[in-house]
């Protein structure tokens, strides 16, 4: 039977297991011909072993991880298609297997808060043989582990019993999802608060704060071009008013006017300008398509 002639029997609606030969060939279809039918039939195919490794993985390491690690079982399945090889002589299905598991159970333990400390192959051991274990003496006794019964685990995994002591506590606190309620566990409403509203910012988003940056500055710009246009003495009062490191009062104003230009102008006088300046300037940023825009909120 052809690769074509394959995927045409496994998109019927039942199923269809692959023989050896049309396995082969649907691999050499996408290995040798990037023939992305035959890499998404394979997909499909064994996309049913990569759900069973994940729930089969999330049973054992307990939490509420199912659906990330279906995203990387199925991952983990893509990336064996791309680095199987022709010439092995094992059945995909059984290498995909080995790569799909050991994927799903590095996540775990990745992101098991509680065990990132299990790196080596000792601690990944006792971590998932310990809880299936454990599971197992307190069903048959109905009663929580006791000594003899850790003793028992130490036994059949070839470990310590310190080694099991030390990682119990690791094990006890349970994963905490971020779709629970924060309120209690009896508290099903639908209007309660969730643990992921305490992680939500409800400040201004990145693209807000950015385009708000960018209006800024060119408001900036557009203040410039209208100083400018400003004659001396209405520059030197925005500039001395709204500008200057240190703000002067308009009666100092008035009187460094009055030494250095031979103008003095009285405290209302300088008020007046600055007034009649800063209307200038709005109406230049109106001009400019600035509409509402604040100049002294500007400066």
């Amino acid at each position: 039977m052809s690769a074509k002639t394959a995927r045409v029997a496994l998109r019927r609606k039942r199923v269809v297991m692959l023989s050896a030969e049309q396995e082969y060939e649907l691999l050499q279809s996408w290995l040798l011909d990037g023939d992305y039918d035959a890499r998404a039939e394979l997909v499909r195919q064994f996309r049913p072993l990569a759900a069973r490794i994940a729930a089969g993985v999330a049973a054992q390491s307990g939490g509420d991880m199912i659906d990330d690690l279906r995203q990387e079982a199925m991952t983990a399945l893509i990336e064996t298609l791309d680095k199987y090889r022709l010439e092995k002589k094992t059945r995909f299905g059984v290498y995909a297997r080995m790569h799909i598991e050991h994927a799903c159970r590095r996540y775990t333990m990745d992101q098991a808060g509680p065990t990132r400390v299990a790196t080596n192959l000792q601690d990944k051991k006792l971590f998932f043989g310990f809880r299936k274990m454990r599971e197992t003496i307190e069903r048959e006794s109905g009663e929580p582990l006791t000594d003899e019964g850790r003793a028992k685990i130490a036994r059949d995994l070839g470990v310590s019993l310190d080694a099991i002591k030390r990682m119990e506590p690791r094990i006890a606190r349970a994963d905490l999802s971020v779709e629970s309620i924060m309120t209690g566990p009896d508290d099903d409403s639908e209007a309660a608060p969730r643990h992921h509203d305490a992680l939500t910012d409800k400040g201004p988003s990145p693209e807000e704060i950015c385009a708000d940056q960018i209006d800024q500055s060119r408001i900036r710009q557009a203040l410039g071009e209208a100083l400018a246009e400003l004659d001396p003495i209405a520059y030197r009062v925005v500039y001395d008013r709204r500008l200057a490191e240190t703000k002067k009062s308009y009666a100092v104003i008035g009187e460094e006017l009055g030494r250095e230009m031979q103008t003095p102008k009285s405290r209302k006088q300088v008020q007046q300008i600055e007034a009649e300046a800063l209307g200038k300037l709005r109406d230049h940023l109106t001009e400019m398509g600035f509409v509402g825009a604040d100049v002294a909120m500007v400066f």
